[in-house]
């Protein structure tokens, strides 16, 4: 029964957390966003689902030639 009750509340806990997720994607339309470190995988990751959802991508970074969504400015910040 101990462990029925552990799976349960793991699933309440991934189903919230998908819950706020969406809902902040959501507030993303329309917005613009500065992304630094934009050509790593995880910068263009969230340069790509930022742009998915609506918003608006000002990415900067020192490597621009990985550059696939959104707007750049090469800086280093």
């Amino acid at each position: 029964m101990k462990n029925g009750l552990i799976m349960e509340w793991k699933v309440a806990i991934k189903y919230e957390f998908k819950l706020e997720i969406m809902q902040m994607f959501n507030n993303i339309k329309n917005k613009k966003f500065l992304v630094t470190g934009s050509s790593g995988f995880i910068g263009q990751t969230i340069c790509k689902k930022i742009i998915e959802y609506g918003g608006k991508v000002i990415g900067t970074d020192l490597n621009e030639k990985k550059i696939k969504y959104g707007d750049f400015i090469k800086a280093d910040l």
